[in-house]
């Protein structure tokens, strides 16, 4: 399933798919994510700096707010979230795991 992750009514609809085909969802991966404009940042458009925010902000959060209603409290489920970049040209991930509900 093709998606802007950035958009609130995608992830519903992921969601929502998930538990159509799947009847539950278990766990929850965001790993979607845009390295933003490849300029400096004073010559980064607000337009730019949007699309990087929506993305990788706003959609990690409304792909956890549908998956977490889906999710509840039982106690092998869970969010997860990935961030990664490269530092001098070595790529570097970040996982955390998030309370479980």
């Amino acid at each position: 399933m093709l998606l802007d992750v950035g958009l609130e009514e995608a992830n519903k609809a992921l969601i929502d798919r998930c538990v159509a085909r799947f009847g539950a969802v278990h766990v929850f991966f965001a790993n979607a994510g845009v390295s933003g404009a490849q300029k400096t940042f004073w010559d980064t458009t607000a337009d730019e700096w949007n699309r990087t925010l929506r993305v990788n902000c706003v959609g990690v959060g409304m792909g956890f707010k549908y998956a977490a209603l889906q999710v509840g409290p039982q106690p092998r489920n869970f969010l997860r979230a990935v961030a990664s970049r490269s530092l001098g040209g070595r790529p570097t991930v970040k996982c955390s795991r998030l309370p479980q509900l």
